[in-house]
C-alpha cells in the first residue's frame, strides 16, 4: 500500500520533497502566543502533523515524542507538533497526556500550514501523519507522510537529526582547520613549516 494514501478512501497527499526550503508560518500556541517557524532557525526543527487530538494513535505518538525528548533537544532540535484542533484543545489534550513540547492550531484557516506541507485531507477536515525534519538553514532534509493507522516512531526523525548533527560536526572542523592554517598555505602545508627538536619544541628559522 502507498504509504502516502489514506488508509479509509485513498487519497494521495504529496509532502513537499526533500532540499526544498519549508514555506513559512506563524501558529499559535495559546491564545496569546504564537511561534514563527523563521524564529526558530539555526536549529533543526521537527514538524509533527497529526490528524487530531485524543485520536488514540496521535496520543501514542506524541507521548512517545515525549518519552525522546531528551534525546531530541540532546541533538539540538526543537519538536512542534501540528493539527487542526485549536489552542483550548490542544492545552487540555497536552495537559492530560503530560505534554512539555509545542502544539500548534492548525485551525483557523483551516488546515492552511498542512496544506502548505502538501499533507491536509481536505476530504476530512484534518492534517494527514506526517514527520518533517528541517536543518538550521530550514530546507527540508526528512519527509514523509503515513498511513492513518501507522505510528511512524521515532527512528526517522533520529536518524536525520544524527545524520544532521554528524554534518555539523564535520563543518566545525573543517573551519576550525582552515582557521588555524596560515594566510595562503594549506594545512599540510603549514604542518611542515617548521622541524620538530626531540623536546617537542619547533625548531623553525630560529638561528639563535
Amino acid at each position: 500500500m502507498d504509504p502516502h494514501q489514506n488508509a479509509k478512501q485513498g487519497r494521495p497527499v504529496a509532502p513537499l520533497p526533500v532540499g526544498t526550503l519549508a514555506p513559512d508560518f506563524a501558529l499559535p500556541q495559546t491564545p496569546s502566543s504564537r511561534i514563527a517557524l523563521r524564529s526558530l532557525f539555526g536549529q533543526p526543527i521537527v514538524l509533527v502533523f497529526y490528524p487530531m487530538d485524543w485520536e488514540p494513535l496521535s496520543c501514542d505518538q506524541l507521548v512517545l515524542y515525549q518519552k525522546f525528548a531528551v534525546e531530541i533537544a540532546h541533538l539540538g532540535a526543537q519538536l512542534l507538533g501540528i493539527s487542526v484542533d485549536s489552542v483550548y484543545c490542544h492545552a487540555a489534550f497536552a495537559r492530560e497526556a503530560q505534554l512539555h513540547f509545542p502544539l500548534l492550531a492548525d485551525f483557523q484557516p483551516r488546515g492552511r500550514v498542512a496544506q502548505y506541507y502538501g499533507v491536509y485531507r481536505d476530504d476530512q477536515g484534518v492534517s494527514a501523519r506526517a514527520l518533517f525534519v528541517l536543518d538550521r538553514q530550514g530546507l527540508i532534509r526528512f519527509g514523509q507522510a503515513y498511513p492513518d493507522f501507522f505510528n511512524p516512531g521515532v527512528d526517522d526523525l533520529l536518524t536525520t537529526l544524527e545524520a544532521l548533527a554528524a554534518e555539523e560536526t564535520e563543518q566545525l572542523g573543517q573551519f576550525s582547520t582552515d582557521r588555524q592554517a596560515p594566510h595562503g598555505t594549506s594545512p599540510a602545508e603549514s604542518g611542515e613549516a617548521g622541524e620538530t627538536s626531540e623536546d617537542g619544541i619547533a625548531d623553525g628559522n630560529n638561528t639563535g
